[in-house]
């Protein structure tokens, strides 16, 4: 039984790729780009948040949204984007219900610098460790969030 064209996808630099594959034709013209509009790409996957970043400092090009990042204007353009001065407008992706887990580790963190705290720490750790737990459940719900539209590139 032979294979027939289909479409296949891969990650690499940080974004995902989507090819029409056609074992019949060779190596070099076996990839192209996916011309039908009509289809829709459903992505599910799990993210790590964006780190905060100071004023200046370098923004991936795949991080920005219509100049932000974070929430915060960006200056420059692709390739070179800077954080923009208001960084301390940058919003968390991670979130609401969880900022509190982020604030217990920091006490328990604190707690064990001194002996008399490590009572204190070994609390907050728990309570640290069944957050994580709750955030690992809500991470594997099958929820979906706004549509990110990704701009075409040809190969």
């Amino acid at each position: 039984m032979g294979m027939v064209s289909t479409y296949v996808w891969w990650t690499e630099r940080s974004a995902v790729w989507i090819a029409h594959y056609d074992v019949n034709k060779s190596l070099t013209t076996a990839f192209t780009s996916p011309d039908d509009a009509t289809k829709d790409v459903h992505i599910f996957f799990y993210k790590k948040a964006e780190p905060f970043l100071k004023e200046g400092d370098a923004v991936p090009d795949r991080t920005v949204v219509s100049n932000t990042y974070l929430g915060n204007a960006t200056t420059g353009s692709a390739g070179s984007y800077k954080n923009g001065a208001n960084f301390i407008n940058q919003e968390s992706e991670i979130p609401e219900q969880f900022h509190q887990i982020l604030v217990e580790k920091a006490i328990q963190l604190g707690y064990e610098k001194s002996p008399e705290g490590l009572q204190f720490a070994q609390y907050f750790s728990q309570k640290f460790e069944e957050g994580i737990k709750r955030g690992k459940q809500f991470a594997t719900r099958g929820r979906t969030h706004r549509p990110a539209f990704i701009v075409p590139a040809d190969f």
